[in-house]
């Protein structure tokens, strides 16, 4: 039997107690404990206090985090060593300089950033033995903001503020992060950077600059709607801190939306309307003009005891009537009436805009021996003019007779007595006078027709680059101005001016190429862009000198041409083409500075018409017979055949440049079927424009009656024709080396764009081509080594008695980089969902007219897509704008508003 004596049993106790209270302390110790903390504080403590015995030697208190390395936060000895601390740390870390003697080990983290996140340890620590003294879960959160907007306010306003002055070099970034991401707005050095700013918030959002200073980064959202709703944050980069805060839009529709509200109100206009004008009625007549209503009423205003309404003189240039008329048309009446009494000596004379003479009446006989020729034999007033009927017919209207209309009555002394004004638009038919400009990042040109259908009026091109002995349908969008800012030079004439200058003299000039890219989607009429020399112009001047050159040049080669009659831009529908990307800013930009340019004036802005450059180019494209295309089956081996039938020659310089096509794979009639124009609706084209600079990629859908609908566009990549240029390029520096290209690209400009204008009329062959070595090339070569020896360190090329024979492997390299890119983003639009039933690839601009690129996207897709590409691709998009200028019906009628509410918008914007 086991016996334990008393004193041994009361030991026993005493120790278990111990063990059990030093466990308890221990667990208390290391109880997890919670922080919770917002971003934007200016600090966070961490407690940590312990109430045991400290180490007598080498005692220290660690801050640690695990998922860390280095693991170290904060150290402290007599004094803080900081030396292996974790930098992400470094000077946000602080504790009491007691910490050791009060026992206090909390840690104060100044400036939480979400990073920041996680547990943090509390360790007391002899450097032999560590006490876990407890653990701190922190946790930094994003300060959320809900802010709710009803249906039809003005603005929205995201909240944001700190209490940290905002200095020069801070960055604030507003993105959306739901329900997609988009940059909202970026604000630095006291201004918005618009280029990284996502176009759905263009010129919708603003940040006060004098608040920003303050603390204040509020966002402004003009005109919410219910896409605007989502998550959206406010960061703040403040050298090496970050701090975010969120705010939650919310949307709250009307319960009365604003259109009923507006159609109550002219409800209300219109009885009340209705009611003066029954009041009136004695005095009114069928046709009566809302100017004499108004008149009327202000004669009776001025003398309610007046039994009749008697105005000497009364001018109403406030008020235009607006009539809308298709081309056509037998004939058109322009309005002209009062209800004011005049005297019987009267003279009326109507004149368009320029101030030519459409019409004069005078003492009830015609006087026309000074009407304009454009109007002969075509206009007569058949109105009442003893009863105010001055209205007048214009025969047979077409598009050229576009324009405001003015109609002046005036008594026998020449006092006028009244004036009012028509602003005549008549849609552009078949037979219309058409230019369009394709304004391009790398290249721009015009296009014209200005003879009837039943003439045999074929679309003609401008072609450039005589004087170079090149022939091209574009000429480079570049421009020259001198050193007062006056424009000397456009296209090849400015870029070869340019080469030619000493450095001296090109210092002085601005010069300017591949600008169109520079637009960004802020205050576009201010912006400047940076010429060669890094001097500044504004970019508004720039288009609308560029525009006012194209407009001129095609006017006086319409003017060349044409046997008999005269033109002014005022006759002409101009057809401007533009990306599929560009919204509303960057159009009214361009048509700010086609108005300016002169191509279109305040009375005939109607005849100022937007296509996109890939519903031009598809337009086209319908159009053509089957052999209008290059085609090409699936085999490298057949490229090398004698051409097919091409379009007609449309030139009007000269003769096109010679098109190569080869076999057609599939049989004649099963092409004709495939490009029958009774049958394509429904059909979806991919329309891939190879630009100069960038690779577009467009798809539309064919609707019912023929129009277009764009479906969407893919982004663009910029891996267009320059970017096989610059690869030949600096094959050359790699055949020319040790530092001979690179003293030859300096000394002479102009034989290298010479070599590259060479190159490029080349590049669209796939077989081997010659490049002629400039004289002077050569001879700086040979100052170094025999010429040929050049070539036996590089392969793809050889020296063949004065020329650079490049072979067609080598040609090929120099597009692997845009056929990757194109390939690449073609196979991301073939996966959109199978309901889109895409038929067909169509192939245009300038770098299609490579027989290499052509068999490349015909390889990888051709067994899947009919692969199209017309003859003389680069001109589809300018020949397809001259179509869409006679027949808008074939854009989407969706994109067309009524004609009173585009009246009234422009009345708005004025």
């Amino acid at each position: 039997m086991f016996f334990i004596t008393r004193e041994k049993f009361s030991g026993w106790i005493f120790k278990n107690l111990m063990i059990l209270l030093i466990f308890l302390q221990a667990s208390l110790y290391s109880f997890a404990m919670g922080q919770n903390v917002f971003e934007v504080a200016e600090s966070v403590v961490l407690p940590c206090k312990y109430s045991g015995n400290l180490p007598e030697r080498n005692r220290s208190v660690i801050w640690r985090r695990y998922d860390l390395k280095p693991q170290t936060v904060h150290l402290r000895r007599e004094e803080d060593d900081l030396r292996e601390q974790n930098q992400r740390f470094s000077g946000r870390t602080s504790m009491k300089s007691d910490a050791l003697d009060s026992l206090d080990f909390s840690l104060t983290l100044r400036k939480p950033h979400l990073s920041d996140s996680g547990t943090y340890t509390c360790i007391l620590s002899n450097d032999r033995k560590e006490i876990r003294v407890t653990d701190v879960q922190l946790q930094v959160k994003v300060q959320q903001v809900e802010v709710t907007v009803q249906e039809g306010v003005e603005s929205a306003v995201l909240p944001c503020k700190t209490t940290a002055y905002i200095e020069e070099d801070d960055t604030v970034e507003w993105t959306r992060s739901e329900p997609e991401f988009m940059i909202v707005y970026v604000y630095q050095n006291g201004s918005n950077k618009a280029k990284e700013q996502d176009k759905f918030y263009c010129e919708r959002t603003r940040m006060n600059k004098e608040q920003v200073k303050s603390g204040d980064l509020s966002l402004s959202i003009k005109y919410p709607t219910e896409r605007d709703v989502g998550v959206y944050i406010c960061t703040i980069y403040r050298k090496s801190d970050v701090v975010r805060q969120k705010v939650i839009l919310h949307f709250v529709k009307e319960t009365f939306p604003s259109w009923t509200k507006g159609f109550l109100v002219l409800l209300v206009f219109l009885l009340v309307f209705g009611g003066f004008l029954f009041h009136f009625r004695q005095y009114l007549q069928s046709e009566l003009a809302v100017a004499d209503v108004i008149t009327l009423l202000l004669c009776c205003i001025q003398d309610n005891h007046r039994k009749s309404a008697t105005l000497h003189t009364v001018t109403m240039m406030h008020l235009v009537y607006k009539v809308e008329v298709d081309s056509g048309m037998e004939f058109v009446t322009l309005p002209c009436k009062t209800i004011v009494r005049l005297p019987g000596d009267i003279i009326v004379t109507w004149r368009n805009n320029t101030s030519r003479l459409v019409h004069m009446y005078e003492s009830s006989s015609k006087k026309l021996e000074e009407q304009h020729k454009q109007y002969k034999k075509r206009t007569e007033m058949k109105g009442n003019v003893k009863y105010g009927d001055f209205s007048l017919i214009l025969k047979n209207p077409t598009d050229r007779d576009t324009d405001t209309y003015t109609c002046t009555i005036s008594n026998k002394w020449g006092k006028v007595l009244i004036k009012k004004q028509v602003l005549l638009d008549v849609k552009a038919g078949p037979d219309s006078l058409i230019i369009s400009i394709d304004f391009g990042s790398g290249f721009s040109g015009y296009a014209f027709n200005v003879k009837p259908r039943e003439e045999g009026g074929e679309t003609q091109i401008k072609r450039w680059g005589y004087g170079l002995g090149l022939d091209t349908p574009k000429t480079p969008t570049c421009i020259l101005f001198d050193e007062h800012e006056e424009f000397l030079k456009f296209g090849y004439e400015a870029k070869t001016a340019f080469t030619n200058m000493r450095e001296e003299e090109a210092g002085k000039h601005y010069f300017f190429e591949n600008f169109k890219t520079a637009l960004d989607c802020s205050d576009l009429r201010n912006q400047t862009i940076k010429a060669a020399n890094d001097k500044s112009i504004q970019v508004f001047k720039v288009f609308t000198e560029v525009l006012g050159y194209l407009k001129d040049d095609a006017l006086e080669t319409i003017k060349a041409q044409a046997k008999e009659g005269e033109f002014t831009a005022s006759d002409f529908t101009w057809v401007l083409t533009v990306p599929a990307n560009w919204g509303r800013p960057a159009k009214l930009f361009m048509r700010d500075s086609a108005t300016k340019a002169g191509l279109v004036t305040k009375g005939t802005k109607g005849k100022l018409m937007f296509v996109l450059e890939s519903e031009a180019a598809l337009t086209w494209s319908l159009k053509l017979q089957p052999d209008g295309f290059i085609t090409q089956n699936h085999s490298r081996n057949s490229q090398d055949q004698p051409a097919g039938a091409a379009e007609p020659d449309t030139s009007c310089n000269g003769p096109p440049r010679s098109q190569v096509a080869v076999d057609i794979e599939m049989k004649q009639e099963e092409t004709i079927d495939l490009l029958n124009h009774q049958d394509r609706n429904g059909e979806v084209y991919v329309v891939v424009d190879c630009g100069d600079e960038t690779i577009d990629f467009t798809v539309h859908k064919v609707l019912e009656g023929g129009s277009l609908k764009k479906l969407f566009e893919a982004p663009k990549n910029h891996l267009g024709g320059q970017t096989v240029d610059r690869k030949f390029k600096l094959f050359l520096k790699e055949i020319f080396s040790n530092g001979v290209w690179d003293e030859y690209e300096q000394g002479f400009p102009s034989e290298v764009q010479k070599m590259m204008y060479d190159f490029i009329s080349l590049k669209h062959l796939d077989k081997d081509i010659q490049i002629r070595c400039p004289f002077n090339l050569g001879m700086l070569a040979e100052k170094q080594k025999d010429i040929e020896t050049f070539f036996d360190s590089v392969e793809g090329a050889s020296w063949d008695d004065g020329s650079i024979r490049i072979s067609r492997e080598k040609l090929r390299s120099f597009y692997d980089e845009s056929l990757q890119g194109i390939t690449e983003s073609l196979r991301e639009i073939v996966k959109k969902p199978k309901n889109l039933n895409i038929g067909f690839i169509v192939l245009v601009g300038g770098l299609a007219e490579s027989q290499i690129l052509r068999q490349h996207i015909t390889d990888q897709f051709g067994r899947q897509y009919k692969v199209l590409c017309p003859l003389r691709p680069q001109e589809a998009i300018l020949k397809g704008a001259v179509e869409l200028g006679r027949n808008p019906e074939m854009v989407e009628p969706q994109r067309k508003r009524p004609a009173w509410l585009n009246f009234f918008c422009e009345k708005f914007k004025e």
